[in-house]
């Protein structure tokens, strides 16, 4: 937690001998705008500059892990390259943007043997599961033909909190939704789902509060739900789309 907090911190170069970003080194840093980590650097720690004012993030190639949440919560987030070297992104339980609600741009170097990267979501290939999306133009397609030919599940929280999200276009492979993966978009008022046969929801997936208590009006009170003709009567039997 180097510089956890620091308030003055404006700009940092990272010297060639470092090659860990430890767990909330740059922890809400509220003045560093921009940072290139450089491929001497190969891991990134779980929320390695989260809450911090970044608006732009260029990771270069060489870096192979990065944590958590590593930049998640950074509200003025909008541009992210990210490395063909990477080979893990996040964690089982979350990726690496969660609450970065006006992200608008994230790359990938090209080549990379398990990740993709398309339109609004970040895919994990060797699963099928889009681990980050993200969406500040209303609409949320998810990804080109390719991307949404290898889509089978939206991973834990993978649109949490991006609450300028109004409308999400789930592709018709998904199989499942994972816990709390639209939690917290508030600004969500249609969800078309092509999926003939409703995918399984895990907790909480449309909550709409952060809070324990959530007094939040039913997902059908609250959006428009479309879906394929011919599957109204199973959307409308099935937990959690009813």
């Amino acid at each position: 937690m180097a510089f956890s907090s620091c308030n003055s911190l404006y700009s940092i170069d990272i010297p060639d001998s470092v090659t860990t970003i430890d767990r909330c080194a740059f922890y809400c840093c509220s003045s560093l705008k921009e940072i290139v980590i450089p491929g001497n650097v190969k891991k990134i720690g779980h929320d390695a500059f989260r809450a911090s004012a970044l608006e732009r993030v260029v990771v270069q190639e060489g870096v192979e892990s990065i944590g958590s949440s590593a930049f998640g919560s950074c509200r003025e987030l909008r541009s992210v390259s990210l490395p063909a070297s990477v080979r893990t992104l996040g964690s089982e339980y979350s990726g690496i943007f969660t609450q970065s609600r006006l992200l608008e741009r994230v790359t990938m170097g090209k080549g990379n043997e398990r990740y993709y990267c398309s339109a609004y979501v970040l895919i994990d290939k060797e699963n099928g599961t889009i681990i980050d999306g993200w969406g500040t133009m209303g609409e949320c397609y998810i990804g080109n033909s390719f991307a949404r030919s290898i889509v089978k599940k939206i991973g834990r929280h993978a649109f949490y909190g991006h609450d300028l999200l109004a409308i999400v276009v789930i592709p018709e492979n998904v199989e499942e939704i994972e816990y709390k993966a639209f939690s917290g978009c508030k600004g969500l008022r249609v969800i078309e789902c092509e999926a003939k046969v409703p995918p399984v929801l895990g907790t909480d997936v449309f909550k709409l509060n952060y809070s324990r208590i959530d007094r939040s009006l039913p997902l059908q009170e609250r959006v428009v739900l479309v879906v394929p003709a011919g599957s109204l009567e199973a959307y409308r039997n099935a937990p959690g789309w009813k």
